[in-house]
Order: structure tokens, then sequence, then C-alpha cells
């Protein structure tokens, strides 16, 4: 019976050990991050303006992390073009489904955030085109 006992204890013990460890929370302390999320110019892939391959990715990099839930809605292509949007931590991928117009625009709302609901400081304006030149920027 005493050995009985003594596998009971462990085992309650182990269970309890196990599932009070390795807690999944933010770190304590610091200064609350204002600061919004923005656009590293010099990391926009192709660079806005330039020679766009028709079906060619366009990556978008942040400063820090942005919050996947406000994606939605936030990025569009003018003219109306379909596409396909990932999110990888700081990183924005742009696809189109079939091909790009020959010029267009990417629009990027004010809306997206990083993880602690710091907007966008402006919106975010990108041109490319297929060609060499960009005739009227005014969509």
């Amino acid at each position: 019976m005493r050995n009985f006992f003594i596998k009971y204890l462990i085992s309650y013990i182990s269970i309890v050990l196990f599932f009070s460890c390795a807690s999944i929370k933010g770190p304590s302390g610091g200064p609350a991050d204002k600061m919004p999320p923005f656009l590293l110019v010099d990391q926009v892939i192709p660079a806005s303006n330039t020679n766009i391959k028709k079906n060619q990715i366009i990556k978008l990099f942040f400063n820090e992390r942005i919050h996947p839930n406000t994606i939605s809605g936030s990025i569009t292509i003018e003219p109306d073009t379909d596409v396909m949007i990932k999110i990888n931590n700081n990183f924005i991928s742009i696809k189109p489904k079939d091909d790009w117009p020959n010029q267009f625009r990417v629009f990027i709302s004010r809306k997206i955030t990083d993880y602690f609901n710091n907007y966008l400081n402006l919106p975010i304006d990108l041109f490319f085109s297929r060609s060499d030149t960009i005739y009227n920027k005014n969509y």
C-alpha cells in the first residue's frame, strides 16, 4: 500500500510541475510600444516605379511585425486585380492570380497595425509599370 501511495504522489507532483512550467506570455516591464509600424522603402522589391514582370511577386518589408488580422481589406490594387497576399512577421508578399496590368497602383491603407494596435502614420502608395514609364499616376 505504501508503494502505491509513493507512485501516486510522484505522479501527482509530476503532473503539477508539468502544467505549471513555461507559461507563454509577453515579457513584463519595459516601456509600452507607441511607435507605429512603417514600410522600409529601401526594401520594397521590386522598387516602386520600375519595370515589373507580368506575374512578379511584390515584397514589402516593415520595421516590425504586422498583425495579420489587419491585412484583409487594407491592401488594394488599382485597376482592380485579383491577388494573393501572404504575411509572415514583418514581410508582406503580393502576387497576381494571373498577370499584372500594364500600369497599376498598390494602395495600403492606415488600417494595418502592429501587435500593439499602432496604426500606420500615413497610407502608402506604390506605382508600378510593366514598361519603362508610368504615364499617369492619377488613377
